[in-house]
């Protein structure tokens, strides 16, 4: 058996222990590019008696057969040193990050992965964390530390918006003003570590930042959310960052020497860049969100110039004047 087909019965194992619902012949023929024929062969390969992987059949509603591999039989050694060491990892991200919660969830698991580890391979885990070398670090960069009232706002916008109730709230705006608001929550996006609400208030969907929510409380009143919304796609329409707006034609030329930097960003999935003769590049895309915008392209400082539209030249005018007017008065 060629080594291919070996990597390819390993991966299908690795799928059948973490489905539930189990895999079909469908999904194995797509996912590896093979005919049926040779699904059949997968199959009864990794079911034979011999490798003792406790291969089951799932049969639902739709008659579709598939095969999983049975909870049952995976042993306590099925997570080895390497997921502790990836945990650990991704909880030094989380704490450059505004994601507390998240990290104590990491921190959950964590715990339960140890558990299941054999004590011997516990205790070599351990001391070679102990001992590693430290090759790789995320640094923190300047973030919103959230309260507990905080994360509090947070949990209780995710079972509003789970169960499809309203909430009320204060909401202290940009110029200090604070006002009630009764809004249909569509759930949270962080970004750039802050967390923000997205919610539609009088047929509007609008953003609110969870910093300036005050008495946040749930309602009995129901909303009905639109079914093709999806917060996902929200976050990338029509906005750069997490503020929408309407959408304009955006052309930025950037020099030669910020060219190799500026093809390994993703600033918007519209996104097109084009190399120019002198080695600078012009980059396009239609979105919205000018002002946060803005924010971004100061930090390029001379490397780049607007191009088009007119109206984000002097939202730029506007955001370096304002921060001018700012720094005089000191």
């Amino acid at each position: 058996m060629r080594l291919e087909k070996v990597k390819n019965i390993l991966l299908l194992i690795k799928m059948m222990r973490s489905s539930a619902s189990g895999v079909s012949l469908e999904d194995i023929s797509k996912t590896f590019n093979v005919s049926y024929r040779t699904a059949q062969r997968m199959i009864v390969a990794v079911s034979d008696p011999d490798l003792a992987l406790g291969v089951e059949t799932v049969n639902f509603w739709d008659t579709i057969k598939r095969w999983r591999i049975s909870r049952k039989e995976q042993k306590d050694d099925f997570f080895t040193s390497d997921d502790l060491f990836c945990l650990k990892e991704i909880e030094k991200l989380l704490s450059t990050q505004n994601a507390d919660r998240l990290k104590r969830l990491l921190i959950e698991l964590e715990a339960k992965i140890k558990n299941r580890l054999p004590e011997k391979t516990l205790k070599k885990t351990e001391a070679d964390m102990e001992n590693q070398n430290e090759t790789e670090i995320y640094l923190q960069h300047p973030v919103n530390r959230f309260t507990a009232e905080n994360e509090k706002v947070i949990s209780l916008i995710k079972q509003a918006a789970d169960s499809f109730h309203k909430m009320s709230f204060s909401y202290i705006t940009a110029t200090g003003k604070t006002g009630k608001r009764c809004v249909s929550p569509y759930g949270v996006i962080h970004h750039f570590g802050k967390s923000y609400l997205i919610a539609e208030e009088n047929g509007e969907i609008l953003t609110f930042n969870i910093l300036n929510i005050r008495d946040a409380k749930p309602l009995e009143q129901t909303f009905h959310k639109p079914v093709d919304f999806s917060l996902k796609e929200y976050a990338c329409q029509n906005a750069i960052g997490i503020f929408h707006g309407d959408e304009e034609n955006i052309v930025l030329l950037f020099t030669k020497e910020a060219a190799s930097f500026i093809e390994n960003y993703s600033f918007h999935p519209t996104q097109k860049m084009k190399k120019n003769k002198d080695g600078s590049v012009t980059l396009s895309m239609r979105t919205g969100g000018l002002r946060e915008l803005c924010y971004f392209l100061v930090a390029w400082e001379d490397s780049v110039q607007i191009i088009a539209p007119e109206l984000l030249k002097q939202t730029m005018r506007e955001v370096l004047n304002n921060a001018t007017k700012r720094l005089e008065k000191f």
